[in-house]
């Protein structure tokens, strides 16, 4: 397994999260979508079809629950699906809030490969303008072992924590990357560890 190549793709989600706060769904260059089109295709990646209706999002590898009155649901190419923070729609800040997730499944994968991918991914934000890695290291969500990578995101207007929650079952490795602008980031915590936990593989 080509792990370098694969980390376009977990790159894509935790830049969607910056390009939701920015106001835009678009890549930084071409280069970058090229490469995600081709990392998926040398991969080998078992195409994802989901689905969303009534607060639960679902594929055929796994569940999300949501509470609707707090987070709204919406595709994008880029990742399985995105949710954009609702619950206070008074403060603008609030709208930078977004929580996304990519499935990739392979027969190339083994059991260790979200701690293996974690690692490469450490790696390349190095080598990100604006992307700096201020903690990273095991933990768990529920009953699933995770590897755990907090980064800050720096423009121009604004410094957002976006933190990726990488773990694993059998052959599908799956990241939750969500973040928010540093002023509310620790306020909505519980809200995206309620929506996290919703999380459910079949």
């Amino acid at each position: 397994m080509n792990l370098n190549k694969l980390a376009v793709v977990l790159l894509s989600a935790i830049m969607a999260i910056g390009m939701v706060s920015c106001g835009s769904g678009e890549f930084d260059s071409e280069s970058e979508a090229e490469s995600s089109s081709q990392t998926e295709s040398e991969a080998q990646l078992e195409e994802v079809e989901g689905s969303y209706a009534d607060g639960v999002f679902e594929t055929q590898r796994y569940t999300l629950t949501v509470d609707e009155n707090k987070w709204e649901y919406s595709e994008d190419d880029d990742v399985d699906c995105t949710f954009s923070y609702v619950g206070n729609e008074e403060d603008i800040a609030y709208s930078t809030a977004s929580l996304n997730i990519v499935s990739m499944t392979s027969e190339d994968f083994e059991e260790q490969a979200a701690e293996e991918y974690a690692e490469t991914i450490e790696g390349v934000y190095e080598t990100m303008d604006g992307y700096e890695i201020i903690d990273s290291g095991s933990g768990t969500l529920g009953d699933y072992e995770t590897y755990c990578i907090t980064v800050s995101y720096t423009t121009d207007e604004m410094t957002m924590t976006i933190n990726q929650v990488i773990f694993s079952k059998d052959q599908t490795v799956i990241t939750i990357s969500y973040g928010a602008v540093d002023e509310i980031i620790d306020e909505l915590q519980e809200d995206f560890d309620e929506l996290m936990y919703g999380f459910e593989f079949k």
